[in-house]
């Protein structure tokens, strides 16, 4: 008999003047191994290493094809085999076959202690074990403290459970070191297989683990059973045993029969759903069903968020193979039937708690985050740990106790507290519902712009089918901050747009620029740049929140860019992640796509090397991605090129081409156009003195991007749905351009003061010195621009149109106002419907009909008999002058015929159309007059009462359906404009407009974009693919 199986207490036992007296029964190991060799000699000599030695040491091989097999008969250790694809309960029964056949033993004092190929207990732990059962008779199973194989501090175990969701669940917290918080014994469900001691005769009497566990879950299930049949479990945190978990955490292929396709996490979930189901309470089974059902579907999708669609796969599987053997789980709960003695709700204490789940869930989204935010040297860290993780540059802010001192000694945080002063400053008594220049008021809730998005048919000015523009989903989702309260997210975004650019830009520098000062400077140029201030003055909504994400975008940019051009490096994130924020910056400023289109050709010419069918794949992403997450807007814009020039909301006045060069694009409110003279000399100098490649390409950019605008603002376009032709506004491309020169110039300063102390007087000095003042200067002037300039911008814009007049906007006939500006300029007019125009309206209200311009360019030059009846076809009830306005128009419209004054107030005059008019108009035969019908804003639904004619004041579309009695009616030959119907009889009316094209689009662009942000997400890993020190 071999030292290993000597049944004695070991000479380092009886040096420490231990006995086993204490324990009057037999202990037996079993080493259960398959392909272990990698973990096998540290098992080997923790058990010689034993301060008590259990009885005998025997191992079971299945089948092993390594060195285990050698290694265990190296230690002299007793070896019989079983067949490869044995379950570890199989092979355990083998061993105990064999305890039984060769010793004569009591079974009730004769104990099995399991142990892994793969596990090794620390020298006192069969011990302590033994020493927890010495006085507790009615335990019949107990297991010790598991902690990892590599980080042995990493808590893995002290007892095991199961969540609701079949998740295997322990209690603790991720990544919890063991620093003895767990430490008491403790009754629990079960403990692990591996180190759990188990008293023969109930390994007996519950017939060992269940054959149909093969592998994961056998312990849980057994535990289950021990505890419903009147015996108890505990966990011996004093008892301690290292464990590699191999099996699941795929570092040894699975070959137990019925392992499909040999994948553990399907093996597991499929035996965690047998676990649950075979063991709860009848009472509970259709609840336990369900949820397992749900929480698959949830799993599965989470898995697919992560890029594992293997694991997702498996989910599925699980449960489709589970569902399929009904029988299986009537056969098992029969036979946990004859030995249950306790009900079901004994163990419901050991169970995981509802809601541990959503917890854990949670967790893993905030160690995610922070994952980003504190990277870990070491993968041991917690993350509760390391989210505190304090910076160099932050290293005095621990000094001081005072959190309002510790918070501003944070450069960002005083960078940002400095620029929200002065931008309060800038916006006093500004907060509402803002509106002016560019800028109209915005609804009332964020769910109003979403629907607007999404509407097929917008009712807005003379109605249109037109695609609403990308940014109002983008600041529709935006709202969600604000709880859909629109107004109140607006009035954020300008009073935050100062400190929130001067943080986005100071954050995207700190990965290239090493100078703190430098650093700081470069986000206050950004901050009162000339484009942004006209920005903020002119109300270019979309701009400024593109200005707000702009550095963060050009970081990733540069890094899709880079990980493109090495392909060796090549990572499939940051592709897609340069992608995603080059959808998000066309969205808010579609003018961008030309700078993106030269982008991507430049990129795909410095790849044409790395072969034709990567150059290909490349081509489809830089294409096809833009155009199906912004679809069908896209497609709009490709048909109509125009749109994607077109500026956001009333659109600005664009500057010169002088001003342009300065990096000022003009607008409505511009600063002092020299003020973008310092970055101009700056990016000049780089580009022509800088011999840093990564800092003259960002200058070069930064002049090319600067060129284009210049050419584009010399453009004079009618974009699409747009009634007046105007010059481009080349804000967006200014940005661009302004962002990418503070680029160049941060990277061309960063460390520059300590070179030029340490050089002779030269050039550079006086250059340094120069452009320093320059922008000193023109930051002071930023400074004072900003604060003491008014802005067009007011709060609360005042109603104009009687109050009258906006309650019969509201009413159910639909009829609309024409509101009319005309001064020296010339005149302007709009149809207004349902309310005053909003954010958004401009972009979807759709070219005017040439027959409403010519009718009322006849108006202002004196009316005629027809200007009445033309104005009732539009729906147009009343006709609105605002104030000023030439006493001669007034003149004109007391004289046309059909028009009736009925108020002047300061804010203007206004007439009523004394002819029927709304938006369903029907003429019944023989009738004395024109009826108006009711309306919903889009659809309709009435009874006509006969035969007659029904007019319909809308735009031609062919998407318009009018149905009576569910009878499609085709409509009489008419212009663009009020298609009219023949009524043949009476009936039930019901008008639509078909969406199911729009419905389409939008699911295909949603599933777009849902991918997207898939290949955007960090990609879960593998457990093969994560190191060993992270999983044990």
């Amino acid at each position: 008999m071999s030292d290993l199986e000597s049944g004695a207490v070991s000479p380092s036992a009886s040096d420490a003047g231990l006995s086993a007296a204490p324990f009057n029964q037999a202990v037996h190991a079993l080493v259960v191994t398959h392909d272990g060799a990698r973990w096998l000699p540290e098992l080997i000599t923790s058990l010689a290493d034993l301060t008590y030695a259990p009885k005998s040491i025997r191992a079971i091989d299945t089948g092993s094809l390594d060195r285990s097999v050698d290694l265990l008969q190296d230690a002299s250790i007793p070896l019989q085999h079983a067949d490869r694809d044995s379950g570890f309960g199989e092979a355990v029964n083998v061993g105990v076959d064999w305890i039984t056949e060769e010793l004569d033993t009591d079974p009730t004092k004769t104990w099995i202690w399991l142990l892994h190929d793969d596990c090794a207990p620390l020298p006192d732990a069969l011990e302590k074990l033994v020493a927890a059962l010495a006085d507790a008779p009615s335990v019949a199973m107990a297991g010790p403290k598991i902690r990892g194989w590599h980080d042995r501090s990493h808590l893995l175990e002290v007892g095991v459970s199961i969540a609701g969701n079949g998740a295997r669940w322990t209690g603790l917290e991720r990544r919890e070191r063991d620093q003895g918080q767990h430490d008491g014994v403790r009754d629990v469900l079960a403990v692990s297989s591996a180190g759990a001691l188990i008293r023969l005769d109930v390994w007996q009497e519950l017939s060992g683990f269940d054959p149909h566990l093969t592998l994961f879950r056998d312990d849980i299930d057994f535990g289950w059973r021990v505890n419903v049949a009147g015996h108890r479990v505990i966990a011996v945190p004093d008892a301690v045993l290292l464990h590699a978990e191999a099996a699941a955490t795929e570092r040894r292929e699975i070959d137990v029969e019925g392992a499909t396709l040999q994948r553990p996490h399907l093996l597991d979930r499929r035996h965690a759903n047998y676990v649950l189901l075979a063991n709860s309470s009848r009472w509970r089974l259709p609840q336990v069903l369900a949820r397992l059902v749900v929480s698959t579907l949830v799993r599965s999708i989470g898995y697919l968020f992560a890029k594992l669609p293997g694991y997702a796969g498996d989910e599925i599987a699980a449960l489709a193979l589970f569902l399929a053997r009904p029988d299986l789980i009537r056969t098992a709960r029969k036979e946990r039937a004859k030995s249950r003695l306790l009900p079901a709700s004994a163990v419901s204490s050991y169970l995981a708690p509802d809601g541990s789940q959503i917890r854990l869930a949670f967790e893993s989204l905030r160690e995610l985050v922070f994952k980003g935010i504190a990277p870990m040297s070491n993968p041991s860290t917690s993350f509760s740990d390391a989210r505190y993780a304090v910076t160099e540059d932050d290293e005095e802010v621990v000094k001081s106790n005072s959190f309002f001192l510790r918070a501003i000694k944070i450069p960002a945080v005083a960078l940002f507290l400095i620029l929200a002063l002065v931008n309060l400053l800038a916006f006093r008594g500004k907060w509402g519902n803002l509106s002016g220049g560019a800028l109209l008021p915005a609804p009332a809730s964020g769910g109003d712009l979403i629907s607007t998005y999404l509407d097929s048919w917008h009712p807005v000015g003379i109605g249109s089918s037109t695609s609403a523009p990308p940014w109002m989903l983008v600041l529709g989702f935006f709202s969600v901050i604000t709880f859909a309260n629109l107004h109140v997210l607006v009035s954020l975004i300008f009073f935050l747009a100062m400190p929130i650019t001067g943080l986005t830009m100071h954050r995207a520098l700190g990965s290239h620029v090493q100078d703190r000062g430098i650093r700081i400077a470069g986000s206050v140029i950004y901050s009162f740049s000339p484009v942004l201030l006209i920005a903020m003055a002119d109300g270019e909504l979309t701009l400024i929140l593109a200005a707000m994400l702009l550095p963060w975008a050009i970081g990733m940019w540069w890094r899709g860019a880079t990980s493109i051009l090495n392909a060796d490096s090549f990572s499939q994130a940051k592709l897609w992640r340069s992608l995603f924020v080059a959808v998000l910056m066309i969205a808010l400023l579609p003018q961008l796509i030309v700078a993106y289109v030269c982008a991507s050709a430049a990129l795909l010419y410095r790849v044409r090397s790395q072969g034709i069918k990567r150059v290909g794949i490349l081509v489809a992403l830089f294409v096809f991605t833009p155009f199906l997450t912004l679809f069908p807007w896209s497609l709009s814009a490709v048909l109509h090129p125009t749109l994607w020039l077109r500026s956001f909301g009333l659109g600005p006045t664009s500057g010169n081409a002088w001003h342009l060069a300065f990096f000022n694009p003009g607008g409505f409110h511009s600063p002092p156009f020299w003020m973008g003279a310092p970055l101009l000399l700056g990016v000049l100098l780089i580009s022509i003195r800088s011999g840093r490649a990564r800092i003259r390409i960002f200058a070069s950019l930064s002049i090319f991007v600067l060129t284009i605008s210049i050419c584009l603002s010399a453009l004079t376009l009618t974009p699409y749905g747009s009634p007046t032709p105007a010059r481009v506004w080349s804000g967006p491309g200014v940005l661009l351009a302004t962002a990418l020169a503070i680029y160049a110039l941060a990277l061309v300063s960063d460390g520059l003061s300590e070179r030029l102390r340490n050089s002779p007087l030269s050039r550079q000095h006086v250059e340094s010195l120069v452009t320093t003042v320059a922008l000193l200067i023109s930051i002071a002037t930023g400074v004072g621009w900003q604060v003491l300039t008014p802005s067009p911008l007011q709060s609360d814009s005042e109603q104009i149109l009687p109050a009258f007049v906006e309650a019969s906007l509201q009413s159910t006939d639909r009829s609309r106002v024409l509101v009319m500006r005309v001064n020296s300029a010339g005149a302007r007019y709009s149809v207004v419907r349902e309310s005053t125009s909003v954010l958004g309206d401009p972009e979807v209200s759709g070219l005017m009909p040439d027959l409403l311009d010519k009718t009322l360019a006849e108006l202002v030059s004196g009316g005629s008999n027809s200007t009445s009846r033309v104005l009732g076809q539009f729906a147009i009830r009343y006709v609105f002058v605002a104030s000023p306005a030439p006493v001669a128009l007034s003149r004109v419209l007391d004289g046309v015929g059909g028009l009736r004054r009925v108020s002047a107030t300061e804010q203007g005059s206004l007439w009523k159309v004394t002819n029927p008019s709304g938006r369903l108009v029907f003429l019944g035969d023989g009738a004395e007059g024109a009826v108006v019908l009711p309306s919903s804003r889009v659809s309709a639904q009435v009874a006509l009462p006969g035969k007659g004619k029904l007019s319909l004041s809308e735009k031609v579309d062919s998407k318009w359906s009018l149905l009576l009695d569910g009878e499609i009616l085709k409509p009489e030959k008419s212009d663009n404009w009020s298609p009219s119907y023949q009524i043949n009889h009476a009936g039930e009316l019901r008008l639509v407009h078909d969406s199911s094209f729009r419905r389409l689009a939008l699911g295909l662009e949603f599933l777009t974009l849902i991918g997207l942000l898939i290949m955007c997400l960090p990609g879960g890993r593998r457990w093969i693919d994560r190191p060993d020190e992270e999983v044990s």
